[in-house]
């Protein structure tokens, strides 16, 4: 009877190490590795026992059961509970005293971007989100390799996504500006899934004795990650503290001739006749869209701003497209698709409203050209996003300014 209870015990616990091997970072592999090893091990320790002590073929059938049985029941419960229970992080409170002294004001820069490097509690955080707002419907048994796939796109990298560090940038500049005209004392960043989260840097602020925090969106304004990221300022107590909303970037006139501008930079040898233009957006799940519809009409609004200057300049308003990146339709393969069937030989991949690099934007671009099958005689013209651009930067000054402007009067 030990034999078999050894023999289940760790044919399931190769299968659990199974699914560690696919999920952990890199420096915690060889710790599974040599678990699996182990287990696999004694698992074959067990069942040589149990087929010498009784060795009929019947013994033998039912042990290389219990070991397929372990292995696959180890595999499934470790892979369940990567996707878990969907809650609201509530940040700690600060109970220290705020400083009093004059008015103090600063900003947080809000922002979406992922994670310099993979992290396994962010992959499983968006997964749970995914599944439990009914956004993606994935077997138990599926979910690792999910987490496999993101590591293969961060290796893929080399194993760092500049997004983050783009958005340091951005605020540092954002602060440049504000404290050369005196109207912010410091800049910090807060993300929407990730350390320190908006609630976490308002809390700290606040404690620092800021009595003015003015909140700027650096992506998706009014998507469901930035909705879900401020509402944890629900539950805040803070009665000195005033906090405003800047406007979105999005509405920026000037934003819109700088998108404009550059993708007219990369076809000024093209007759503009034959331009084709993709302005993508990052998109989001469509099951979304009922928490969070703002966001579509502010970046619609930008991306028809976009479409009409282009149109301005000499490019058929016909040949100028919004696509999106992900989740959803159109897709870039079809946009490019379209645009070569409508006999556009240099088509032009604006993301002009995704601030800094994602995944995506970073990786699937040349695979979704790819899928197109276009004509050697097609041109592609991949732009990036904006990342420090100073028009992205004076736009984020500007809306914040008006925000401050506003609390002033």
């Amino acid at each position: 009877m030990l034999a078999w209870a050894s023999l289940l015990a760790c044919s399931v616990t190769a299968g659990a190490t199974i699914v560690g091997l696919l999920v952990a970072p890199s420096g915690w592999q060889t710790g599974f590795a040599i678990l699996s090893v182990i287990a696999l091990v004694v698992t074959v320790h067990s069942f040589t026992l149990l087929i010498t002590e009784v060795p009929t073929g019947q013994t033998a059938v039912l042990a290389l059961l219990f070991i397929l049985a372990g292995l696959s029941g180890g595999f499934w419960v470790a892979a369940a509970s990567l996707v878990g229970r969907q809650s609201r992080r509530r940040a700690a409170h600060s109970t220290s005293t705020p400083c009093v002294g004059p008015s103090r004001r600063a900003v947080v820069v809000l922002s979406n971007a992922e994670p310099e490097r993979y992290d396994y509690a962010a992959t499983a955080r968006r997964l749970t989100r995914l599944v439990h707002s009914g956004a993606l419907t994935l077997p138990a048994s599926a979910v690792p390799f999910v987490f496999l796939s993101e590591k293969a796109r961060y290796h893929a990298l080399r194993d760092f996504h500049p997004g983050r560090a783009t958005a340091r940038v951005i605020a540092e500049a954002v602060e440049s500006h504000l404290r050369a005209s005196g109207d912010a004392d410091t800049v910090v960043v807060a993300w929407c899934d990730g350390d320190p989260s908006l609630s976490e840097q308002v809390h700290s602020l606040a404690a620092a004795g800021y009595t003015e925090i003015v909140l700027a969106h650096l992506g998706q304004d009014g998507s469901y990650l930035f909705t879900e990221a401020a509402s944890e300022l629900a539950d805040a107590h803070m009665s000195h503290v005033r906090i405003g909303t800047a406007p979105s970037i999005w509405i920026s006139d000037p934003l819109a001739r700088r998108a404009c501008q550059r993708v007219l930079n990369v076809t000024r040898n093209a007759d503009p006749a034959t331009v084709g233009v993709a302005l993508l957006g990052e998109g989001q799940p469509p099951e979304w869209e009922s928490l969070s519809r703002e966001w579509h009409e502010t970046e619609a609004y930008f991306t028809q701003r976009v479409r009409l200057m282009l149109a301005e300049h000499g490019i058929d308003e016909r040949n100028v497209r919004l696509g999106w990146v992900e989740w959803q339709t159109p897709d870039i393969t079809e946009v490019v698709r379209h645009l070569a069937a409508t006999g556009c030989t240099t088509i032009v991949l604006a993301p002009v409203t995704i601030p800094v690099a994602t995944l995506a934007t970073a990786l699937d671009f040349p695979r979704a050209i790819d899928s197109a099958r276009l004509g050697p005689d097609v041109l592609t013209i991949t732009l990036t996003p904006w990342g420090d651009d100073p028009a992205l930067i004076q736009a984020l000054v500007t809306a914040i300014k008006q925000t401050l402007s506003d609390k002033t009067d």
